[in-house]
């Protein structure tokens, strides 16, 4: 029993004298590569890996604590313990981040390695992580303001990532539409210069809106086009959103 002691002893004195080793946590291995969209690797960039695209979207309950990528552009996880699965990822530096392309990866081996390109666009605002809903207030034509309560154009807007709106009824009018009921839904897509979105089909010219935008804050958003896209029109044409969510 005394020898049993003193081995005991011996290895917990061993392992107490050097301080500097920390040992690996058990679980998966996640190498994370960030880099720009002209390939070039981002130093300083947030990631957080969730279990969720529903976790993802509300920052909550990560996998593991959050890492910050070196000059390799690498941020390098331990201890992910699930078993096969997606995971969402979410990379941020200012005003870039990884929302709309690629944000799942699937994880099955012992160590899983993915590159995320992220940018700086202005659908980063309008759609948020995943999507977001904005209430249209306002809309004037030609300087001159036109209301009419629960009119086409005072719709709720569900801008999306995936380059889709969703329109819906806004809760204070008749026949409120919910996520199941959905109205209708239109393509939009930024422009190239990312000072603008377009809004609709180039198979149905009549209906598209080539926007410039005036105003995007968290909660505020104002754009103005030419209808049917007729830059020659006399007419001009401003709407105004708040954010819901």
């Amino acid at each position: 029993m005394r020898y049993y002691h003193f081995i005991l002893l011996f290895f917990g004195l061993l392992f107490s004298c050097d301080k500097g080793i920390e040992p690996i946590p058990l679980g998966k291995r996640l190498e994370i590569v960030v880099i720009t969209e002209d390939g070039e690797l981002v130093e300083g960039a947030v990631v957080n890996v969730f279990g969720s695209q529903s976790d993802f979207i509300y920052q909550r309950r990560r996998l593991v604590d959050s890492l910050v990528t070196n000059k390799n552009g690498t941020a390098e996880f331990y201890g992910i313990t699930s078993v096969a699965f997606d995971a969402y990822v979410s990379v941020e530096k200012r005003d870039a981040n990884n929302w709309g392309t690629r944000v799942k990866i699937s994880i099955s081996d012992e160590s899983t390695r993915a590159v995320i390109s992220i940018k700086n666009t202005i659908a980063n605002k309008i759609a948020g992580r995943f999507s977001k809903r904005w209430r249209q207030v306002k809309q004037s034509v030609n300087g001159t303001e036109f209301r009419k309560p629960c009119s086409s154009f005072q719709l709720i807007h569900t801008f999306k990532q995936d380059g889709l709106i969703n329109l819906a009824n806004a809760a204070d009018c008749s026949f409120f539409g919910v996520e199941e009921d959905l109205k209708t839904t239109i393509p939009w897509r930024v422009n190239a210069q990312n000072t603008g979105i377009i809004i609709g089909s180039i198979a149905t010219p009549s209906a598209l809106k080539i926007a410039t935008i005036l105003e995007l804050t968290d909660t505020k958003f104002r754009y103005v086009y030419k209808p049917a896209g007729d830059l020659d029109s006399p007419i001009t044409i401003e709407e105004e959103f708040v954010a819901l969510n």
